[in-house]
């Protein structure tokens, strides 16, 4: 059990360089393009704002996968 949690680490960390080393731009479209379909469920909120707090709220989470997969690793390594 102890090389999935490594494995799932390591793959982890691999998808979140990918994500790291996409364009600006490109983020910056498909964070918009979300946030316009969860604008109508926070009334009053700007499209700004929104998109501010899901991309946020993507790094929290990001950070918060690994940590949780680094920490089964090194749990399962003693």
């Amino acid at each position: 059990m102890h090389s999935l949690w490594i494995i799932a680490t390591v793959a982890w960390l691999v998808f979140m360089t990918c994500l790291s080393h996409q364009k600006g731009t490109q983020t910056a479209r498909a964070s918009r393009t979300l946030a316009r379909g969860v604008q109508p469920l926070l009334p009053g909120k700007d499209l700004e704002l929104v998109d501010l707090l899901l991309r946020k709220t993507a790094h929290l989470v990001l950070f918060a996968v690994l940590a949780v997969l680094a920490s089964g690793a090194l749990a399962e390594a003693g």
